[in-house]
C-alpha cells in the first residue's frame, strides 16, 4: 500500500495535517484503528509538537469514539476542511 493510498493520510490531509502523514505511517499508525488510540506520548514520538495541531488531533479521535466519526473526522470546528466524498465517508464508516 503507497502511503498516497493510505487512509491516515486521508484523515490527516482532511484536517489539513497532511504534512505529518509520513512521520505517522512511519511510526506504525497506518491504520485508523490504530490512530484510535493515540494520545500525547504518542503525538510526541511522532513529532507533533504544535498545541493547535496536537488538539486538532486528539478532538478528531475523541469526537470519533462518540459516534458520527465520518463527518466529525471530516468537519472540524463546524467548518468544512474538505469537500466530503462518498469514498471517505464510504472507508470512515467501515472503519469505526
Amino acid at each position: 500500500m503507497t502511503m498516497a493510498s493510505n487512509i491516515v493520510v486521508e484523515w490527516l490531509r482532511s484536517l489539513h495535517l497532511g504534512q505529518y502523514s509520513e512521520s505517522f505511517i512511519d511510526n506504525g499508525y497506518d491504520d485508523l484503528e490504530i490512530c484510535k488510540q493515540i494520545g500525547d506520548p504518542d503525538l510526541d514520538a511522532i513529532g507533533v509538537f504544535n498545541q493547535t495541531h496536537r488538539a486538532r488531533l486528539l478532538q478528531s479521535v475523541k469526537d470519533a469514539e462518540g459516534g458520527g466519526c465520518c463527518e466529525r473526522l471530516l468537519h472540524a470546528g463546524g467548518k468544512q476542511r474538505l469537500p466530503v466524498r462518498q469514498r471517505q465517508l464510504e472507508i470512515f464508516q467501515n472503519v469505526f
